[in-house]
């Protein structure tokens, strides 16, 4: 980009300062926006030119005065201008606090060189090889004697790679504080492209060099402008690649949970494994738990083991640790108490209909609906529609938020229809169904509410109607007359409307999730959350019905609460109603949820392809230009200090002492 003698970098706004790609012998001002406050000066000047003055009238008495005229009607005049130390006070003021705005770069500022870094923040920068210090300790060191051998007065800039890299420290700090804040960097985030913190080093240094500290060399990937210190030693590992915790049922048909670790051995030679588990009852407890179990894995090189150990129902949350070996962040896994997302289902059809629907088999002693709680996992029967999360019915029952798969089939008049049938394949619930083959009665004329979703020619034979939280799914069906209910694709479908009702329950999707995975949080009404967890993780962030957020990089148990509205306000939901804040309050902060994070990430366990080394960069750091703050601080300081003087001296002429009334003189 051509420079012209005002021009600047579009990357200079970025820092707060203006990047040296060019010379700017002219560029004074940083601000220059901020002169316009000079205009203060003519008008110091135009209000003591037509200001209003009044001669010395000397008098015997008061009342010898009386109530004459003392100025002008027609206004204000110029008169002679009286350059009294109280003019020359004020001009300055003004005249000072016009350059402070404008920012003056030219007198004090100077060209600083602009250390860009970028530090490969994958977990795999946190491991130990044999005889070796840490990855990080190493990286550390080495950006902590760069730092020092910068001249005086240059600015640093530190990001941190990721998903979504992130500013470490800067944009152009000082190096003593670009020191403290590498001093918390811990690197912990599983496999990523290193490429978009390229990109933004690249934006901040312009043509300068970029440093990239990492633990893979790779020849050749990289720009000739960005700098390679590696610092990876390839060595073996053990590592938890998988953790996960569901429900089941024992042998004896009792509900339970059970838990499945994969232990992955990257290594050259085979390695045991020692694995115990623990109990934790509260997140705080994590760390001192006494452990319930252990178990010893052979494991070959290369290759990985899956562990499965059973649980009672509602267990607390869970620990699993391997011993200590290179890489410490994969040695844990934590698994949090699975969500309550059982089901509630109802049906008040009568027993032939739910007989013919395929939901009942009709048994004596047997549940009504015992064939769909076969098919739904996690799933219960209710007998009060307002307590059901789905209901099957032949019209919308139950509260807002009862969702209704209606079978409705009014009138005598029949039709029936073979296909082919246009499916809105959008919609979750048809997921996977094909309606192929299937003869389909319904009732002739009638018009379900709401979205079509399944059609044949004109007629529409299921929709779905949205109003709020309730959802009512309208099919047009006559199971006396049609095939849907016994072919393949009906199963298909309850289970896809299970589960989306399910997705839409209050709570946690999922408790135990990856480093760097979103968390999904559905709630009731809108409130505001806190998310703490390990090394005083604290996270504050309101939401409405769905909270979205990215998991830290640090494994560990968190935990989500619901806080209390602030005194005096109250929150308003379109179908729950009011809030009671004044109960809120009382309570205090809601547990809502406890949510384990694990590195888990084979690839990033895997430290035989570590490798150091160094590629030069064929360019030099970039440069900025620094303003001298100190220069608008004393700039500011001066015209503070003029307009003082001025006040003292305009007291001055008020504070004299009245003469003897007998000779007084009015000053007026």
């Amino acid at each position: 980009m051509e420079q012209g003698p005002l021009a600047f970098d579009r990357r200079s706004t970025e820092l707060g300062d203006f990047a040296a790609v060019g010379a700017y012998p002219n560029l004074v001002f940083s601000t220059p926006l901020g002169l316009t406050a000079l205009l203060g000066v003519p008008l110091v000047v135009y209000l003591h030119l037509y200001q209003r003055r009044f001669r010395p009238h000397q008098v015997s008495a008061l009342f010898l005065w009386g109530n004459t005229e003392t100025h002008s009607p027609s206004g204000r005049t110029r008169q002679r201008l009286l350059r009294s130390p109280s003019f020359w006070l004020e001009v300055l003021a003004a005249l000072l606090l016009g350059l402070a705005l404008g920012g003056p770069l030219a007198c004090g500022a100077g060209q600083a060189e602009h250390f860009v870094v970028v530090l490969d923040s994958s977990a795999s920068m946190g491991a130990v090889p044999p005889g070796a210090l840490a990855v990080d300790t190493s990286a550390r060191e080495l950006l902590f004697d760069k730092i020092s051998d910068l001249p005086s007065n240059s600015r640093v800039t530190l990001i941190r790679s990721g998903a979504r890299p992130s500013l470490i420290a800067g944009p152009a700090v000082l190096p003593g504080e670009a020191r403290e804040a590498l001093k918390n960097w811990r690197p912990g985030h599983g496999r990523h492209d290193l490429g978009p913190a390229i990109a933004m080093g690249r934006e901040f240094a312009g043509e300068g060099t970029v440093l990239l500290v990492t633990d893979h060399l790779e020849e050749g990937r990289w720009p000739q402008t960005v700098e390679v210190h590696a610092l990876g030693t390839a060595c073996g590992n053990l590592a938890i690649t998988r953790a996960t915790r569901s429900r089941g049922r024992g042998e004896n048909g009792n509900p339970q949970e059970q838990l499945a670790i994969t232990i992955a051995n990257p290594s050259q030679e085979a390695r045991i494994a020692k694995l115990e588990f623990s109990a934790v009852d509260t997140p705080s407890d994590q760390e001192s738990a006494a452990p319930f179990g252990r178990v010893t894995l052979q494991i070959p090189a290369g290759q990985n083991r899956t562990h499965k150990l059973d649980l009672p129902k509602g267990a607390p949350s869970i620990v699993a640790r391997l011993d200590d070996d290179e890489l410490a962040l994969d040695n844990s896994a934590y698994l949090a108490p699975l969500p309550d997302r059982t089901l509630a289902l109802f049906s008040p059809l009568g027993a032939d209909l739910r007989i013919g629907l395929g939901l009942a088999t009709g048994r004596e002693g047997a549940q009504e609906i015992d064939r769909l709680l076969g098919l739904i996992e996690d799933s219960v029967m209710v007998s009060d529609a307002n307590d059901a999360h789905l209901a099957i019915a032949g019209a919308a029952v139950g509260s807002t938020s009862t969702w209704t798969l209606a079978i409705e089939a009014p009138g005598d008049a029949r039709e029936i229809l073979i296909g082919p049938f246009l499916k809105d394949l959008r919609d979750p619930v048809l997921k996977g169904a094909t309606l192929d083959g299937i003869v389909w009665g319904h009732a002739a004329g009638f018009v379900p509410p709401g979205v079509p979703l399944i059609s044949a020619g004109g007629a529409i034979l299921a929709s779905r109607e949205e109003d709020a939280n309730q959802r009512i799914y309208h099919f047009s069906l006559d199971p006396r007359r049609s095939t849907l209910q016994t072919s393949p694709d009906w199963p298909i479908l309850l289970s896809n409307l299970a589960e989306e009702r399910r997705a839409y329950l209050p709570g946690p999707g999922r408790t135990t999730l990856r480093t760097a995975e979103t968390l999904q949080f559905r709630a009731n009404k809108p409130a505001t959350y806190s998310l703490t967890g390990p090394q005083n993780f604290e996270l504050v962030l309101a939401g409405n019905r769905e909270l979205l957020i990215e998991m830290p990089s640090i494994p560990g148990f968190y935990q989500l609460h619901r806080l209390p509205p602030e005194p005096g306000k109250s929150e308003s939901d379109s179908t729950e109603g009011l809030i009671d804040t004044e109960i809120e309050q009382t309570i205090g902060p809601a547990l809502v949820a406890i949510i384990a994070v694990n590195l888990a990430d084979a690839a990033e366990s895997d430290l035989r392809d570590l490798s150091s080394g160094v590629i030069e960069s064929t360019s030099k750091n970039a440069g900025t230009r620094t303003r001298a703050n100190w220069l608008e601080a004393l700039l500011a300081l001066t015209a503070l200090v003029c307009l003082l003087a001025d006040g003292f001296v305009l007291g001055g002429h008020r504070l004299r002492p009245i003469p003897n009334l007998s000779t007084e003189e009015f000053a007026l």
